[in-house]
């Protein structure tokens, strides 16, 4: 990164651009994709399956490797990926949030947000509204968790 001029904030921050404006153009005619629905990472999906929707031949995905803008992309959004480039760009991060919240479907819930959820493929009970994860982000280890085993060994 040195040789480009830019450090690890400064690369991150570009990444969360590149992020946004990805969802913005929408080159995969994704459902919702724009300005305040992107975050396209490494996470679940609605499962290995192939459908034809409005007339086009999709490929959806169970747990990959997802990234913009060259990566695999199944229309699944990762709400966690925008929370974590937060400190990056909070101007494009902190709307975005808060369009997640106002929905009802993936928005908030007691434990925070859905994993993931994708616009695009129909919900499996024929619904109107999407697949969403019906799991939610969590960690499970973080500097507490280290902490409490270092502190437990003296």
């Amino acid at each position: 990164m040195r040789a480009h001029g830019i450090d690890y904030v400064e690369n991150s921050r570009r990444a969360t651009l590149v992020q946004q404006r990805y969802g913005i153009m929408n080159p995969g005619g994704f459902a919702e994709y724009g300005a305040l629905c992107w975050g396209v990472t490494a996470s679940d999906g609605p499962g290995e399956i192939t459908r034809v929707i409005d007339g086009v031949e999709r490929q959806f995905f169970g747990y990959r490797a997802r990234g913009v803008p060259d990566g695999l992309d199944d229309g699944t959004i990762a709400p966690w990926a925008v929370v974590a480039s937060l400190p990056f760009a909070p101007e494009i991060v902190l709307p975005t949030v808060a369009d997640f919240q106002r929905h009802e479907l993936y928005g908030a819930h007691p434990y925070g947000f859905k994993a993931t959820f994708n616009p695009t493929f129909p919900d499996s009970g024929g619904s109107a509204s999407c697949w969403v994860s019906p799991w939610h982000f969590g960690l499970h280890s973080g500097p507490r968790s280290s902490w409490s085993r270092t502190a437990s060994r003296d």
